[in-house]
């Protein structure tokens, strides 16, 4: 019997406040965001990593979008005290990294002065955050039922505070990708398709996902995102050629971003920053060999949750599009700490499919089918508790210990795909039941002559 989904709007509400909540009292109480007097030299500017922001829209509104990617005139900029109000150690410098479009969307905030302009920015990220949390949890909440409170929790994600606190944008990425997966799954590709093109401002997270949907022949999908591909290059070549050209330049360099003074490779989650972490100084060669083959590796095991084919109505797949997401960030050449944020997203999914297959063998086995499948919850809940303490243990051990549990985890959805997923062609919409349990199913085929005994 199908259980009535109990769940309250007051765990709607508690969801969608948790993020809102940690904003304010991010902005009242991180120094990031603190007042300090003109005479004081700050470790760093206020609203941290927005300022770079900031300076490319004051750029765009002076009209010098010629000199956007100058590196030695930015940094000037950036340590404006006329234009800042404040002094901030001169040893530390945000690298102007985004498309020419990107810098004229945000230019707005440009208007304000950079502390009210760096709240603004904060709370716009957190209702991010409390948009996209709220309609995956809407999607949710049949199979997590009761458990949609849990997503309130959401609000401690350490990666998730650490995005608010350095003015961020990763809110921004996890409501696009819960948009992504949410219309595909509704049999609206193309608009899925252009929520997830909107990622362009950061078009090294388009690495997996991207071919992976072209690949299975996801036209619509793919002629949804190049819409807005589209518009942010028209955008951008309205700047001027020669801008466009200078991020070109920026975009070659990208291989080699992690190299640069500054870079903190302790915060890296990717596999070529992890790489070079773990290796230190013995040697940049053999730290690019050993992240060719982990890559090689990653790769290989995306191919084995795509090469069946990718049916984005079947409820299998959430269990894809998690393993693309981690794909995603163990393949970019550049992702650090606050955007693990978007893993909220692959949690959830997982968390959902294992409550949905509670309920779906609870008339096959008396046994609770969460006693068998213990390790997926456990993973669950270390990953949303551990990732906040990976730094410093990665700190005293030398070894990117979040890098290789996102590896793990790639291996392990990997290995369900396999045992679980169907063969299907694209477009084909899948027939098995059960993401996550194999025994269940089994036992629920009953032969052709008969029943089970």
């Amino acid at each position: 019997m199908k259980k009535t989904n109990t769940t309250s709007g007051w765990a709607f509400a508690a969801i969608f406040s948790a993020p809102l909540v940690a904003a304010v009292a991010v902005i009242t109480f991180s120094p990031n965001y603190a007042q300090r007097p003109a005479s004081v030299v700050r470790q760093s500017p206020i609203g941290g990593d927005f300022l770079q922001e900031w300076i490319g829209g004051q750029i765009v509104v002076q009209g010098q979008t010629a000199r956007l990617y100058d590196p030695q005139f930015t940094q000037a900029l950036q340590h404006d005290p006329v234009l800042l109000g404040f002094r901030w150690t001169e040893r530390e410098y945000y690298p102007m990294v985004y498309p020419p479009f990107y810098y004229r969307l945000v230019s707005p905030l440009s208007h304000l002065s950079l502390s009210s302009a760096a709240r603004i920015w904060c709370l716009l990220n957190a209702l991010s955050f409390s948009v996209g949390l709220t309609w995956l949890a809407c999607r949710l909440r049949d199979s997590l039922r009761g458990g949609v409170w849990l997503i309130a929790a959401s609000g401690l994600f350490h990666p998730l505070l650490l995005s608010l606190n350095m003015g961020q944008k990763s809110g921004f990425l996890l409501l696009l990708l819960v948009a992504t997966y949410d219309l595909a799954r509704q049999g609206r590709s193309f608009w899925g398709g252009v929520a997830f093109g909107c990622i362009v401002f950061k078009p090294h997270l388009a690495v997996v996902i991207g071919p992976a949907m072209l690949f299975n022949r996801q036209v619509s999908f793919v002629l949804g995102a190049m819409i807005p591909l589209g518009m942010a290059a028209a955008s951008s070549l309205l700047m001027g050629v020669d801008v466009c050209g200078d991020f070109l330049e920026v975009c070659r360099g990208a291989g080699h971003y992690s190299t640069q003074p500054g870079y903190s490779l302790v915060d890296a989650q990717n596999i070529l920053g992890a790489s070079q972490f773990a290796l230190g100084d013995w040697s940049l060669a053999l730290s690019r060999g050993l992240a060719v083959a982990a890559a090689a590796a990653a790769i290989g095991l995306l191919w084995l949750v795509i090469r069946r084919g990718m049916d984005v109505r079947s409820k299998h797949f959430g269990l894809q599009f998690s393993a693309l997401i981690v794909g995603t960030i163990l393949l970019s050449p550049h992702f650090l700490t606050y955007d693990l944020s978007i893993l909220l997203i692959p949690m959830l999914l997982v968390a959902a499919s294992l409550m949905s297959d509670a309920e779906s063998t609870e008339s096959v086995d008396s046994q609770p089918s969460l006693a068998r499948a213990p390790w997926q919850w456990g993973l669950i809940g270390i990953f949303f508790c551990a990732i906040g303490i990976c730094r410093p243990l990665a700190e005293a051990t030398g070894v990117p210990i979040s890098v290789a549990m996102l590896g793990g985890w790639l291996a392990l959805l990997a290995r369900e795909t396999i045992v679980v997923l169907p063969v299907t062609k694209p477009n084909q919409t899948a027939k098995s039941s059960g993401l996550w349990t194999r025994k269940a199913n089994a036992a629920s085929v009953a032969p052709a002559n008969g029943p089970a005994k």
